[in-house]
C-alpha cells in the first residue's frame, strides 16, 4: 500500500509500545518448573549431547534417587543366595542400598540416593554376590555413581541499553566441572523487537562470552545462556535487557526528502520500508515511502 503521511499510525503504534506489559524472568512458569536449570528435552537436534555426562556413570541429581538392577555372575552359589554391599556405609555423598523384598530378603537390584549436598562427585559402590549363610562370596564388582547439583537459573541485573546499542557480556561460569558446550535460549517475553541479535565469541569451543545489540523498540527484551559442563550440569543465566527510545509528541511532519532508501531513525522505530523518488504519482514532496 503506497502511503505519503502515517502520523496516525505512527501515533498507533507509540501508544502499543508504552502500553507494553513486562514479563518479570523470574516469574517465568516455565523456569519454575524446570528440573536442571534448562529443560534439555527443548533442545534442537545438534545439541542433543549437550548437558550430559561424558564420564562412565550413572548420574543422579541432588536429592534424587534411582535404581540399577544386578546382574552378577552368580556361578557356584545357589539361587537363595544375596547381594551384598560392602562400602554402602562408607558413601559422602549418596545413600546406597540393596533393597529388601516383603520377606525382608535382599532383591537383585541396587539403589543409590544422591543428598541435598552433592555437587559433583564420583562415588563407587562395591557390591558382591554371597551365599544364604554369607560364608562364601563372588568377586566385588563395582557401580559408578554420580551425585551432582541440579542447574542453576542466575539472573543477573537487568541492563539498561539505548537503541541498536552493543555490549559485550559474560555469564558467570560456576559449573563444578569443566565446561563442555554454550548456547543460547530465547527465553519468553512479550518484547516486540525484530532486530535485536546475539552472537557467541566464539563457535569452535565452548564460552561463557557473549554480544548483543538492542533492537529499536522499547520494552524488555530477554535472553538465556546456558553453559554446560562434563559432569551433564547445565546453568542458564536469564538476561533481561531494557531498551530506552525516545519519544517524539505526535503530531509530527515527515516529507522523506533526504537522502537514503530507509526512513529517518530519529523519527521511525521500524526501518521496513523504501524511500524513493520514482514510485509515487504527483507526490507533494521529493520522494515518498512504501510501507
Amino acid at each position: 500500500m503506497r502511503i505519503t503521511a502515517t502520523t496516525f499510525a505512527l501515533l498507533c503504534m507509540a501508544l502499543w509500545v508504552s502500553a507494553q506489559k513486562e514479563v518479570f524472568l523470574t516469574a517465568n512458569p516455565a523456569i519454575a518448573t524446570a528440573t536442571n536449570g534448562f529443560d534439555l528435552s527443548q533442545l534442537a537436534v545438534e545439541k542433543e549431547d549437550c548437558g550430559t555426562t561424558t564420564l562412565d556413570v550413572v548420574a543422579v541429581i541432588a536429592n534424587e534417587r534411582t535404581r540399577i538392577r544386578l546382574r552378577q555372575d552368580t556361578i557356584g552359589f545357589t539361587a537363595e543366595g544375596y547381594y551384598e554391599c560392602v562400602n554402602c556405609d562408607q558413601l559422602v555423598f549418596g545413600n546406597a542400598y540393596v533393597p529388601v523384598d516383603a520377606n525382608g530378603s535382599p532383591v537383585d537390584s541396587l539403589g543409590y540416593e544422591a543428598l541435598p549436598t552433592a555437587i559433583a562427585t564420583v562415588e563407587e559402590v562395591q557390591i558382591r554376590y554371597c551365599n544364604p549363610a554369607g560364608t562364601a562370596c563372588g568377586e566385588l564388582e563395582t557401580y559408578r555413581f554420580l551425585a551432582r547439583r541440579r542447574g542453576l537459573n542466575l539472573f543477573p541485573p537487568v541492563i539498561q541499553l539505548a537503541q541498536a546499542e552493543t555490549i559485550s557480556l559474560s555469564a558467570d561460569n560456576v559449573l563444578p566441572g569443566q565446561m563442555t558446550c554454550s548456547f543460547f535460549v530465547d527465553c519468553f517475553d512479550n518484547y516486540a523487537g525484530r532486530d535485536q541479535l546475539a552472537w557467541l565469541d566464539d563457535y569452535n569451543a565452548p564460552t561463557n562470552g557473549f554480544t548483543y545489540q538492542s533492537g529499536r523498540f522499547a520494552g524488555v527484551d530477554s535472553l538465556c545462556l546456558v553453559i554446560c559442563d562434563d559432569y551433564g550440569i547445565c546453568d542458564t543465566t536469564h538476561y533481561a535487557f531494557r531498551v530506552d527510545v525516545p519519544t517524539i509528541q505526535p503530531p509530527f511532519y515527515d516529507d522523506f526528502s533526504y537522502e537514503g532508501v530507509l526512513p529517518s531513525p530519529e523519527l521511525w522505530l521500524d526501518q521496513e520500508v523504501y524511500v524513493n523518488t520514482r514510485m509515487a504519482s504527483d507526490p507533494p514532496s521529493l520522494e515518498c515511502s512504501y510501507f
